[in-house]
């Protein structure tokens, strides 16, 4: 057996990828998009991502245009009426969570007493 020749499949990796990643995403395409259109899937993206450094840049230059994108779209739509200055509370607080890590949050505090054992009071609630 020939130890020369590489093993597998040759590849479909193209330079020219780097490239037409980045526009394929610049309005909000997806990767996974990308990866049909050149007939691959996701795991070949990421192979690639790892052995082609120029591929790995334009990647991640890709993903932040299609957040952009998205971003841009989504305050748009925070807007009850376009044009109007009417909030949409329910996806603005949607859209903060997604973008900044806001979380429902709940308030717990809890106490222990070798007398009585746990004793845990819920800020908000009130008992019958």
């Amino acid at each position: 057996m020939d130890e020369s020749r590489p093993k597998g499949r040759p590849t479909k990796y193209k330079e020219e990828y780097c490239d037409l990643i980045v526009e394929h995403m610049k309005n909000g395409e997806s990767a996974i998009s990308f990866a049909k259109s050149i007939d691959v899937c996701m795991d070949t993206l990421s192979e690639w991502k790892k052995v082609h450094p120029n591929f790995s840049a334009a990647y991640k230059k890709a993903q932040s245009y299609s957040e952009d994108y998205w971003t841009k779209e989504g305050q748009k739509g925070m807007w009850n009426e376009p044009g109007q200055r009417t909030l949409n509370t329910g996806v603005w607080a949607f859209y903060m969570k997604a973008r900044f890590g806001w979380k429902d949050r709940q308030e717990i505090q809890h106490s222990t007493n070798d007398d009585d054992g746990l004793t845990i009071n819920f800020k908000g609630y009130k008992k019958d």
